[in-house]
């Protein structure tokens, strides 16, 4: 993190923010002191102000300057450490953004190394948590070329879109997943401490999770870690964008030392009709710091909220094995453990949370591996979702006509003529009421969690 926000500080500072002054006058989101404020500096407000703890753009300090001081040699550095001369050889002359490729080199060799080591009796992720941490190691363990190899080989039958999606996936989606991934553990959980897993560990397979061994399996369970991810965080992205007005979770506590269900309730605020007995969960979020009762979210989180208990999930992937979803009854939705313990970050709220959920859920590259792996619809959301998907492809705005043009829904009245031997002429008689019948998309999500 530290490696990646100096590098853009640099090249940024040498290039667009040249002439930036560092301050926030410029009402632009990203602007140099913006992105300053981002990374927890106090920035001054405008060119005249004096507060904030970085050079005042009074003294005409600006982005170019920044650019030469993280450029500037540092003074007898390859006496000093005498290994950086190897490392980073041939340089002779080394600045601290050399210094810190040399450690982020070596760091993620100490991650390659954690997933070397023979497991005898490797978990399956089948936890949130767990699968968040299973990606972010993804990218360190052996079978992540053979992953990459097998999609970049996939047989996409000549469809050029296809290719180009897939190859995004490979390039651009996958890369990034676990970033994204093991940002999402710290925001929730924090950066560790010497009572809980340091989030480095989050790398290095510290939880002896099992990775596949060939890259059709890898896929396979990659896709189905995604399957259960997306349905949780759509509707705690959906939850934690709302106030409380709105029933939602955005002023939300969670964190460390917030109470559970569990938690004894023995202090409550003067105002007793905003307290719950017995530290029961309701669907108010709890907005006050000196009120014991618990946080809807913090449960959420915790598998303690009453209406979304988990189901005992033991397996996933090529053979998922759910020990609660009943045998007798298929095509109910299997609701998937969170598994989150051992919190380290201060108390923070649902908003801070939706922000990164965002990020995570904007990464478009990853959804081409659907198309690798995919599988018909299995229970009712995703039923729900599949006509949604559809009806959406049908009624997008048709392009410029051409001959070679073929769109989706020229294709899915072709084919229902076929099927039904044409004795359904007005084809768009059906994909009118399927789209009637369309629940907004915040229902299906909720459907999707119950």
């Amino acid at each position: 993190m530290l490696c990646r926000d100096l590098h853009k500080l640099e090249d940024d500072c040498g290039g667009k923010w040249k002439t930036k002054h560092i301050c926030e006058d410029e009402n632009d989101e990203k602007s140099l002191g913006s992105f300053l404020k981002r990374l927890g500096y106090q920035v001054a407000k405008n060119q005249a102000s004096k507060e904030g703890e970085l050079k005042l753009s009074v003294n005409d300090y600006k982005g170019l300057d920044v650019h030469k001081k993280l450029k500037e040699e540092l003074q007898n550095a390859a006496k000093n450490i005498a290994h950086i001369t190897d490392c980073l050889s041939p340089k002779k002359s080394f600045d601290v953004l050399d210094i810190l490729v040399c450690l982020t080199t070596h760091l993620n060799q100490y991650f390659r190394v954690g997933h070397i080591t023979i497991v005898s009796s490797p978990r399956n992720p089948c936890s949130v948590y767990e699968m968040l941490v299973w990606c972010s190691g993804l990218e360190y363990n052996a079978v992540y070329d053979k992953l990459t190899t097998y999609c970049s080989e996939y047989d996409t039958k000549k469809d050029s879109d296809l290719k180009q999606r897939v190859s995004d996936a490979v390039h651009y989606g996958l890369p990034s997943l676990g970033n994204w991934s093991h940002n999402l553990l710290t925001t929730i959980l924090g950066t560790g401490d010497a009572s809980t897993y340091y989030a480095s560990d989050y790398y290095n397979n510290s939880l002896r999770l099992g990775y596949p061994t060939s890259g059709a399996d890898c896929l396979r369970t990659l896709v189905d870690i995604f399957r259960r991810l997306f349905p949780v965080f759509r509707f705690m992205y959906g939850q934690c964008g709302l106030g409380s007005r709105h029933h939602g979770w955005a002023g939300c506590q969670y964190g460390k030392n917030i109470p559970t269900t569990k938690w004894p309730c023995n202090v409550h605020s003067a105002d007793k009709s905003k307290c719950q007995p017995k530290c029961e969960p309701n669907s108010q979020p709890n907005d006050q710091p000196n009120c014991q009762p618990t946080s809807p979210l913090q449960c959420y989180l915790t598998d303690s909220l009453i209406g979304h208990l988990p189901h005992d999930v033991t397996s996933i992937g090529c053979k998922t094995v759910c020990n609660t979803c009943p045998k007798s009854m298929p095509g109910m939705p299997c609701i998937t453990p969170m598994g989150f313990r051992g919190f380290s970050s201060s108390t923070r709220r649902g908003k801070e949370l939706c922000n990164v959920l965002g990020k995570f859920l904007g990464n478009d590259y990853l959804t081409a591996l659907f198309y690798v792996a995919a599988k018909p619809p299995s229970n009712l959301p995703e039923h729900f979702a599949f006509v949604r998907s559809l009806v959406s492809g049908i009624k997008l705005p048709l392009a410029p006509k051409r001959d070679e043009n073929k769109t989706l829904a020229n294709m899915f009245n072709t084919s229902m003529s076929e099927q039904s031997i044409d004795l359904y002429k007005n084809t768009s008689d059906l994909t009118d009421a399927l789209q009637k019948l369309m629940v907004p998309v915040w229902m299906i999500i909720k459907i999707w969690t119950i």
